[in-house]
């Protein structure tokens, strides 16, 4: 009988240990995308595949490069193409793809859109979603809001607020 409850509480034990190694696999962490970038635009040529007129608006593209900190990441440069559809309507939606490059640990992608974005605002708010990168975030996840202000003649501040998922 001992022989047999030894036997039981090992198994029982090995079990534990093989569900502890699943769940170590499958956990992830999360840390805050929180920082401010300085950031320039200029006009520039649509990137492929970008519809010339929406509703008979011209789609105006712009080049922005913005640098910066995020608190959990470090140092970090995105460089972008922001497109306006819609652009002379009452809803103008700003469309465009986040390339943020940190340094030697890879790059985060994500993708950020809003319809009805008032173009003429000193503030607006894109949200964004994290959809993977390179390197140490070739599996990331999460997302979060860029607020923009306006500081003239090109020139903006950005405010990044999110999370960003990654496994351990």
């Amino acid at each position: 009988m001992q022989r047999l409850v030894l036997c039981a509480l090992t198994l029982t034990a090995l079990a534990g240990v093989a569900v502890g190694r699943v769940e170590a696999v499958g956990t992830s962490r999360t840390v805050p995308l929180h920082g401010t970038l300085q950031a320039a635009y200029n006009p520039t040529k649509c990137p492929a595949g970008t519809p010339m007129k929406t509703e008979g608006s011209l789609t105006p593209c712009y080049l922005v490069i913005a640098h910066g900190t995020i608190t959990s990441l470090g140092k970090v440069v995105d460089r972008r193409v922001i497109m306006v559809l819609h652009s002379t309507t009452d809803c103008p939606r700003v469309k465009f793809s986040i390339a943020l490059a940190v340094r030697t640990k890879g790059t985060v992608l994500a993708n950020a859109s809003k319809r009805c974005v008032d173009l003429h605002a000193e503030t607006r708010i894109i949200p964004f979603t994290v959809t993977g990168g390179t390197g140490a975030f070739a599996s990331a996840a999460g997302g979060g809001t860029i607020t923009v202000k306006d500081a003239g003649y090109g020139f903006e501040s950005e405010t990044w607020k999110g999370s960003l998922v990654l496994p351990k």
